[in-house]
């Protein structure tokens, strides 16, 4: 795993973590559970943000790469 590079002037978890895996972080924290991608991808384009689904999963995939979170399958989705 990649040393993490501290940003001071970032808040949260951007401050360690990319600007966009620190706001997926962010909501994957505050799920009561395991999420999927849809979940996560639905809250982040709620505002209106353009954002793929796809863009969104390899986000997750490489947060889970890093240990950041656990990945899981049930049938054809994954959870985080």
């Amino acid at each position: 795993m990649a040393a993490d590079v501290f940003r001071p002037g970032r808040p949260g978890a951007a401050s360690v973590l990319g600007p966009l895996e620190g706001e997926i972080m962010e909501i994957a924290w505050r799920a009561a559970g395991a999420v999927s991608v849809g979940d996560v991808h639905r809250e982040i384009t709620s505002d209106g943000r353009t954002l793929s689904y796809s863009a969104v999963k390899a986000v997750l995939n490489n947060l889970a790469d890093k240990g950041r979170l656990t990945k899981s399958r049930e049938g054809k989705a994954t959870f985080f």
